[in-house]
């Protein structure tokens, strides 16, 4: 197992560094949980309320860490090209 990360970004043609920041930068999105959320709250399954205040409580916390992930990792991770 040990390599495998280190292949498969060497093979997409990615630094690694390149890849943790777009991991780090991809962690707050929520359109997924936004859009899914909802779905069985609207449809009347019984597990709707559920689904809604777990996709929301996903948002709560993924928006802040992401945003303050790629506040603290930017400057080490990525180099300004000129």
């Amino acid at each position: 197992m040990e390599g495998w990360l280190e292949e498969k970004i060497s093979v997409s043609g990615l630094l690694a560094v390149v890849a943790m920041a777009c991991v780090i930068a991809y962690l707050p999105k929520a359109t997924v949980q936004a859009a899914i959320g909802s779905v069985p709250l609207a449809a009347g399954l019984s597990c709707g309320k559920i689904v809604l205040s777990v996709a929301v409580l996903a948002i709560i916390i993924t928006a802040p860490l992401g945003a303050i992930g790629m506040d603290a990792a930017y400057q080490r991770l990525l180099e300004k090209e000129n």
